[in-house]
């Protein structure tokens, strides 16, 4: 009578551990699914002045953010299709040129949106100095 419990209690536990493990793969073969109705942003962040490229600068958009590599090219993914606003944070030693926090960025489903033209930043070294307070 113990061996038949212990059979069925045994069966049990695997036909559960069973069910978990193939509830948890999602019936896909082993591959993440891909997000519905998303696309992408590419670009490139380049010094004002140079023209060089500008790693380091945090790309925000649709919730999610990239970061500018070595050649300032950044490509943010899984963005949700819509227009959004598009926002940079530089690193400290650089700076936005004025009228230039945020961009509008229109994002089509399953397709990258190249952004026409290099984002300019400023280096803060060639920067004028503040004016001095007026007292």
């Amino acid at each position: 009578m113990m061996d038949r419990a212990y059979r069925s209690l045994m069966a049990a536990v695997v036909v559960a551990a069973l069910a978990v493990a193939l509830a948890g793969c999602g019936g896909g073969g082993g591959a993440t699914p891909e997000p519905q109705n998303v696309g992408s942003v590419e670009g490139v962040i380049r010094d004002f002045s140079t023209g060089v490229g500008l790693g380091g600068v945090v790309v925000r958009i649709g919730g999610q953010e990239a970061t500018s590599d070595a050649n300032g090219r950044f490509v943010v993914n899984n963005v949700p299709a819509g227009t959004h606003i598009m926002t940079l944070i530089p690193p400290d030693w650089l700076s936005l040129p004025p009228g230039s926090e945020a961009y509008e960025v229109r994002v089509r489903t399953g397709e990258t949106t190249q952004l026409p033209s290099p984002i300019l930043l400023l280096d803060r070294a060639d920067l004028p100095p503040d004016p001095p307070a007026v007292r």
